[in-house]
């Protein structure tokens, strides 16, 4: 895999077995790009913890727009333009 190209100083976020693919580390701390990964397992009692925060209001998510699952480019568009004040979303209806 490829390292994708963010701008320098910029930040490349991948699940965990992208991660490991990944060339161009070197080149990626040349520039200041922090290249980091997680692992995401299902838990359903976290989930439904998280779903009690959030209905109660404890937790909120604030989003930054929305965007037709078709409008994708337009999204990512939007998320390098930077400034960003909270999620991009894709909706599928």
């Amino acid at each position: 895999m490829k390292l994708p190209s963010p701008r320098e100083r910029g930040a490349i976020f991948a699940r965990l077995r992208a991660a490991r693919k990944v060339e161009g580390h070197a080149k990626a701390r040349e520039l200041g790009i922090t290249v980091s990964s997680t692992q995401v397992r299902s838990d359903g009692a976290q989930l439904a913890r998280a779903a009690e925060l959030l209905a109660r209001g404890d937790v909120k998510v604030v989003l930054d727009s929305r965007y037709p699952l078709v409008d994708t480019a337009r999204a990512h568009e939007r998320a390098l333009m930077g400034g960003i004040q909270g999620k991009l979303v894709l909706t599928t209806t």
